[in-house]
């Protein structure tokens, strides 16, 4: 009956989902920018999106098949693991791999390639750590040390970040931004295997595909946060 009255639920959900975070990072990028963050033309996209959001739960939750299963976000183990995917997904765009470019090539005049190159300490710190703390994590059947480690090296490395300026040599920033990877490799690794752990065995798949699902979220949010400071 619900499928004859308005349609496919999963393609309403979908769209309402879409257009509401479209509505909110319309919102956080306009903000402090072309807009003050208190003017109508920023609170009413950030509201209304925020509103939607919250009818996109309340719908997910009636239908048979969700494409978001807020089973998964029962527990308190589980929210709070897919919480910090969305953070990490936050840090990881926002506060390294997207921004950091726009660094070097406004403060230290470098090219873009050059650009893109000075990255390599964090991602060959973040590749590898990934891989072998997959390895260990399965040997030893505890993984909580590494995604506290994780976070703590990443905030870490963050806030190190505010060191940064014009002047500021390779001997400085490089141990930094391997500080950074080495943090988020632990992270993005340690996470999936949480949150698959917590979930059933019926919905490993889920909640794997749910994880990537929320640190994209929070990669575009930490894009339009980024867009709005810079």
């Amino acid at each position: 009956m619900l499928k004859q009255l308005c349609g496919d639920p999963i393609k309403i959900a979908r769209d309402l989902f879409i257009a509401s975070m479209c509505s909110i990072l319309i919102g956080i990028t306009w903000g402090g920018c072309r807009y003050n963050w208190a003017s109508v033309q920023i609170l009413v996209p950030i509201i209304v999106g925020l509103i939607g959001m919250i009818a996109t739960v309340v719908w997910e939750s009636r239908v048979a098949n969700p494409f978001l299963p807020l089973r998964l976000f029962n527990s308190l183990s589980g929210a709070a693991s897919f919480f910090c995917a969305f953070i990490q997904g936050l840090l990881l765009l926002f506060g390294m791999l997207y921004y950091l470019p726009f660094f070097f090539e406004a403060c230290k005049t470098l090219t873009p390639t050059l650009a893109g190159i000075s990255l390599i300490p964090i991602t060959g710190a973040f590749v590898p750590t990934a891989i072998v703390i997959g390895i260990i994590i399965k040997r030893i059947g505890s993984y909580r040390w590494a995604l506290w480690s994780g976070f703590g090296f990443t905030i870490i490395a963050h806030g190190l970040l505010i060191l940064l300026d014009a002047q500021t040599s390779s001997r400085r920033w490089i141990p930094i931004f391997l500080l950074g990877g080495f943090g988020h490799g632990l992270i993005v690794m340690t996470l999936i295997i949480c949150i698959q752990a917590i979930a059933k065995p019926e919905e490993a798949a889920d909640a794997a595909a749910t994880y990537t699902f929320v640190r994209t979220i929070g990669m575009c949010v930490g894009v339009a946060m980024g867009g709005s400071i810079f």
